[in-house]
């Protein structure tokens, strides 16, 4: 298993490191991010669509749970799952989730595990003070090594 962890102290980092994913995700991307409310979760998703090169507006799919953005030809399911606490509901997510497309889900701890199964990324944002994160990013999958190197290199570059 891969994991990284990574100090940040404003935005423009946060931009830099999903704009730095979008290089390296490919179809069938499974990405799973977790966090507080106001931890950056939806920023996140916002800069890794705009380095992709989509102009619209990204708003966290918070009342829809679903939003899907069409790039050069891909399809990105945007998924918050936060209003699905508690409910057992199929309404199906499995179908986006378990597609080819590449798939960010916030709040995925309301989600059915077994839905979560292929090839995925966890980045946790924890909110410290102010603008600072720590962000951690975890994978199981060799999917996203050619990132994580990319990580280590911008982990180094930090210090």
């Amino acid at each position: 298993m891969a994991k990284i962890e990574l100090h940040i102290d404003d935005e423009k980092t946060l931009e830099k490191i999903a704009m730095l994913l979008s290089t390296y995700v490919k179809r069938d991307a499974l990405i799973l991010l977790n966090g507080d409310l106001g931890a950056g979760k939806t920023t996140f998703v916002r800069y890794f669509l705009k380095s992709l090169g989509y102009q619209g507006k990204v708003t966290s799919p918070t009342f829809n749970i679903v939003k899907t953005y069409e790039i050069n030809g891909l399809f990105y399911n945007h998924i918050d799952a936060y209003r699905l606490e508690d409910k057992n509901e199929d309404i199906g997510l499995d179908e986006l989730i378990e597609s080819e497309d590449v798939t960010l889900i916030e709040w995925p701890i309301y989600l059915d595990k077994a839905l979560l199964v292929r090839p995925s990324l966890t980045i946790d944002i924890r909110i410290l003070r102010g603008n600072e994160r720590m962000l951690s990013f975890t994978s199981e999958n060799n999917m996203f090594s050619l990132f994580f190197h990319a990580l280590e290199e911008l982990k180094n570059v930090q210090r």
